[in-house]
């Protein structure tokens, strides 16, 4: 962001020229993790990623494998080119 732009769902103005997250809308493909980092960030939900396989996804989700911006079952967006996610 620019100088102290608004960021989408927060309040205040934050660090100037400072990135920060905002929350990822239901069923979009977002990227929480990679490698089981950070730790608090797994098991990874529907449409989460970066998973490597299925023991990195919640309860009765499996990992996607792609490549490149492969569209993901059930998910929608683009996420990063070369990343899993959950479905």
């Amino acid at each position: 962001r620019d100088g102290t732009e608004s960021v989408p769902g927060c309040e205040g103005t934050g660090q100037s020229a400072k990135d920060y997250c905002s929350k990822c809308p239901e069923n979009y493909l977002c990227t929480f993790g990679d490698e089981g980092l950070p730790v608090g960030s797994f098991p990874l939900g529907e449409c989460q990623g970066d998973c490597d396989d299925d023991g990195e996804c919640a309860p009765g989700l499996m990992c996607f494998q792609r490549d490149g911006t492969e569209e993901v079952p059930g998910c929608s967006g683009l996420g990063e080119s070369g990343r899993d996610y959950c479905y």
